[in-house]
């Protein structure tokens, strides 16, 4: 009689490294002393806690046998506040974990309801970021030294204690980490005092990606984080929008455009992707001329994503046809964000032909749309009037004498969170409105032009 027993454990491995279910893995480990040493690495091998209990009951399995540890490579600590307690104990844990590649800390929002409903909710850091960071980048002593542990992904939501809830500060030691190559910061306060962390090891680090997720960001402080990669790839500078306190609210980046272009200077030749949305905010705090501004210094930039409401929108409008642009760009983003009981505002868009040119694909997104009796196809259908049908024909055939070979219009819908979205919250999802390889077709709708017209633009 045929027995999985009888099998090479090369072969059992490859069969259990086909199941996925947590309950079936733990059920094999079960099994036999055999089994279980073979998918125990798989049953550890992504970890999610959401509970202060899960916190220890995994915390007791790793000290019961430490060999454990190193089978996680994913690990995520995604915690509510009714849930904390116990969440810490797995702090002396995370430096047994010497295989960790994916590393997520996410604690309560301070827009979660039980901060707003409650003033008096205590912030304490449960995860010590600092401590972990400091030890995952320091070295073996071994004849062959290697770091600790070799996170390459890390996601960090964690808010401090108290009156130093946002403030990144210390916790930027994240960024020394020699292999770390993707990097996503959420809510925090990335100020002046990062120089004191970061001056020292410039152009010293892997990174590839950094995501600053409803930050408040100030130039010098970005000045210090840009100057620590070797080579940065992609950048996404997401300004805070979102907040229970008003004040708390700010567009930091604005206060010196020189500042931040100087910032942006140290990965120029690297970046390839770069984002910026800095919210409504933006334009009325701005006070400054950005005529002498050019964004041709980004030289390798592909990709530029920015939000109509931010700084971006001027210096765009106000670049010379004849340059000023990325000189490698194929994709310009503009988010354009719609406010309550305001009509569509394509304004912006209509403006493109006269400083767009030469990239392969411009894209206009109608952000912020969070009614629910409205489906995305509903909210398309009140979007094309003839009138805004007619503005968009007549400005792709525009763009694409000027190189911009397609525009797609879409709309953003997603009614029910704000970023930073946490664990089990639903995306917004991308829907397209237009898309200019079908030039007539706008939704269910199908604009009527002369046919003679027509007949030269197909010539």
């Amino acid at each position: 009689m045929f027995s999985l027993l009888s099998l090479a454990d090369e072969l059992l491995l490859g069969i259990i490294d086909q199941i996925d279910n947590k309950l079936d893995l733990s059920n094999i480990c079960l099994t036999c002393s055999r089994f279980q040493g073979l998918a125990e690495p798989f049953l550890y091998r992504d970890v999610l806690v959401r509970t202060g209990k899960q916190a220890v009951n995994l915390s007791h399995s790793l000290r019961k046998r430490t060999e454990r540890a190193s089978s996680i490579r994913s690990l995520q600590i995604r915690y509510l506040q009714d849930d904390v307690a116990g969440i810490a104990v797995l702090n002396p844990d995370l430096r047994m974990m010497s295989r960790l590649r994916e590393f997520t800390v996410e604690s309560p929002c301070c827009n979660d309801k039980g901060a707003i409903d409650n003033p008096e909710w205590i912030w304490e850091r449960q995860i010590d970021e600092t401590d972990f960071c400091k030890y995952a980048s320091s070295m073996t002593l071994t004849p062959e030294p290697r770091v600790q542990i070799p996170l390459m992904t890390f996601t960090l939501h964690s808010h401090g204690d108290q009156n130093n809830k946002f403030n990144l500060g210390r916790r930027s030691v994240i960024l020394l980490h020699p292999t770390l190559q993707n990097l996503t910061l959420s809510c925090f306060d990335i100020g002046d005092d990062l120089e004191t962390f970061l001056g020292k090891k410039p152009r010293s680090t892997s990174l590839r990606t950094l995501v600053f997720d409803e930050c408040n960001i100030k130039s010098s402080g970005l000045r210090a984080v840009l100057s620590v990669p070797r080579r940065l790839e992609r950048l996404v500078l997401g300004e805070r929008k979102h907040h229970v306190d008003d004040d708390e609210r700010h567009s930091n980046l604005l206060s010196n455009v020189d500042a931040l272009i100087g910032a942006l200077c140290l990965q120029s030749e690297s970046l390839l992707y770069l984002k910026h949305t800095g919210g409504a905010l933006a334009l009325r705090h701005y006070s400054q001329s950005v005529e002498h501004i050019s964004l041709d210094f980004l030289t390798e930039l592909r990709e530029l994503e920015v939000d109509e409401q931010s700084w971006w929108r001027l210096i765009l409008q106000m670049l010379s046809p004849q340059g000023g642009l990325p000189p490698q760009l194929q994709r310009l983003r503009i988010y354009a964000p719609r406010r309550w009981g305001v009509e569509f505002n394509l304004s912006f868009l209509t403006s493109a032909p006269s400083w767009l040119r030469k990239a392969a694909q411009f894209e206009y997104v109608l952000d912020h749309y969070r009614d629910p009796a409205i489906d995305p196809a509903g909210i398309i259908e009140e979007l094309w009037t003839e009138a805004h049908m007619n503005e968009v024909y007549d400005v792709q055939k525009k763009l694409k004498g000027h190189g911009v070979h397609q525009l797609r219009v879409l709309i953003l819908y997603g009614w029910s969170y704000i970023p930073p979205y946490m664990f089990g919250e639903t995306l917004p999802t991308e829907h397209v409105a237009y898309d200019s390889t079908s030039p007539l077709v706008f939704g269910t709708y199908k604009l009527k032009r002369p046919e003679k017209e027509l007949r030269a633009a197909a010539g």
